[in-house]
């Protein structure tokens, strides 16, 4: 009977703290938009704002929530950082959902910006957002899956709910209901070639890749593009059991990730920094269930530890932590000209 009793006790303090935290966030979103479903919300600490669908929870919570505490996630610190500092001739977020890093700054008028999303329900508000920002004519929207290979249609499982958990396989539902929509597939080297043209990039490369377990595709699907930056600087998310599910391996990807540097990012006393990290492999050893992550990936001119020096492609908003020998050798992601997918 006490046990009864206490898992009653349990439910009932959880269910409080439940209805406290609503009520939180419901204050704090009509406090700072005047609504419980703003449609436009503001950066913070930026002059631009994104459109977003006020029913999607990861629009509310991911984005109008922080952006209302005036939080800055880190994938959009990374990805303002590295661009004011390495004025990459490309910029290019792969998953991109409502553009929280594409809109977060304004670009140097030679960097050529793609952001690619797969979700049809989120292009509009992509769409408007770029309308928006001030510098329009340099970012580019693609509506694809971005893997490795180009296909006119491919198949995509929505969750009508919570956008960022839409994928580019079936298997994994969360406990949601899918939605199966069909939509083009390409290869990132295929847009990026299509921009720049043939030949090496004349400076940089920046990238984010957030494509719920579908990295290994992607990567493989922009091994030219890697190739063809004399500097290439990545923000990866790595889920095990995504990744997993998509049919890709850990050691899959390690092997892809030859010629990469490969950190950890943290935050520590306000300031972010990287962990060298040998291998995705090490990272998960000896961890069992699902594993979640972000990793920074450095290739290229500039990435040796030989000296005492900061590195050059290293913002001065971000530290080095010790042990930043470790990376691996080779020469880049290994990937083919043609297809062979699992989109």
């Amino acid at each position: 009977m006490s046990g009864g009793v206490g898992g009653v006790l349990k439910w009932a303090g959880k269910s409080v703290e439940h209805a406290i935290r609503a009520v939180k966030m419901h204050v704090l979103l009509r406090r700072r938009y005047g609504t419980l479903r703003p449609e436009w919300v503001p950066y913070p600490d930026f002059e631009a704002s994104l459109s977003i669908d006020p029913h999607d929870q990861r629009a509310l919570h991911k984005i109008a929530l922080d952006f209302a505490r005036r939080r800055t996630a880190r994938h959009i610190r990374f990805w303002r950082d590295f661009t004011v500092h390495l004025e990459p001739a490309v910029c290019l977020d792969v998953g991109a959902n409502y553009g929280e890093c594409l809109f977060s700054l304004r670009y140097p008028p030679a960097t050529r910006v793609l952001g690619v999303e797969a979700n049809p329900r989120i292009l509009p508000h992509l769409e408007r957002s770029r309308d928006a920002h001030p510098d329009t004519s340099l970012i580019h929207l693609h509506h694809a899956i971005a893997g490795d290979d180009d296909r006119e249609l491919a198949s995509l499982w929505l969750e009508p709910r919570w956008s960022g958990r839409t994928r580019a396989f079936a298997g994994h539902e969360d406990g949601g209901e899918r939605e199966r929509v069909e939509v083009p597939a390409t290869r990132i080297d295929t847009l990026v070639g299509g921009l720049t043209g043939p030949g090496p990039l004349d400076g940089p490369l920046v990238f984010k890749i957030d494509v719920e377990g579908f990295e290994s595709f992607v990567l493989r699907g922009m091994a030219r593009t890697v190739a063809a930056a004399p500097l290439a600087v990545g923000y990866v998310e790595v889920d095990r059991e995504l990744m997993e599910a998509a049919g890709a391996s850990i050691s899959e990807v390690d092997d892809m990730l030859e010629g990469f540097r490969l950190f950890v990012p943290e935050r520590r006393r306000g300031r972010d920094q990287l962990r060298p990290l040998p291998s995705l492999g090490e990272l998960v050893a000896g961890r069992s269930g699902r594993f979640h992550t972000d990793v920074v990936m450095v290739r290229g001119e500039g990435t040796g530890f030989g000296s005492a020096q900061r590195p050059p492609w290293l913002p001065p908003t971000w530290d080095l932590l010790p042990g930043a020998g470790a990376g691996r050798a080779g020469h880049g992601p290994r990937g083919s000209e043609a297809g062979g997918g699992r989109t």
